[in-house]
């Protein structure tokens, strides 16, 4: 998300179109130190808008589904194409996963919240596949 909302992040390169995963967009990114919400709320007007899809899981009790919808609204504001899913499932759940606490990682899930969550984010990560620049 740093990349879409600061040109400088990466030398100028941003991303044809982003899809963001139940991310925490009121903290600091590590590519730029700054919170991607402040950073569209600093941004040029002139700054080109890119297509940004989020997905958040509407019970993830790791990052709070606010995050997604403040960033969408502030999104919303300046014009810029947005949308926002919010599956019922957990924060693991979107990526089809649950999450194992003896193992300290996520594993497969074959739970009906998270194949369904997890087919929206493939179906959303798809159809902004279809922004990006064609392989020769």
């Amino acid at each position: 998300m740093a990349a879409a909302m600061d040109p400088c992040a990466l030398d100028g390169w941003r991303p044809r179109a982003v899809v963001g995963i139940a991310g925490g967009y009121t903290r600091p990114e590590p590519l730029t130190g700054r919170a991607p919400i402040d950073e569209l709320t600093r941004a040029e007007e002139s700054l080109p808008a890119i297509p940004v899809r989020l997905i958040h899981g509407s019970a993830d009790p790791v990052v709070d589904v606010q995050q997604s919808r403040q960033l969408h609204a502030a999104l919303q504001h300046r014009g810029w194409p947005t949308s926002l899913d919010e599956p019922d499932t957990d924060h693991a759940g979107v990526i089809m996963t649950e999450y194992d606490p003896q193992s300290r990682r996520c594993r497969p899930s074959h739970a009906d919240h998270a194949v369904r969550a997890g087919s929206q984010t493939a179906h959303l990560l798809l159809h902004s596949a279809n922004f990006a620049p064609r392989a020769c």
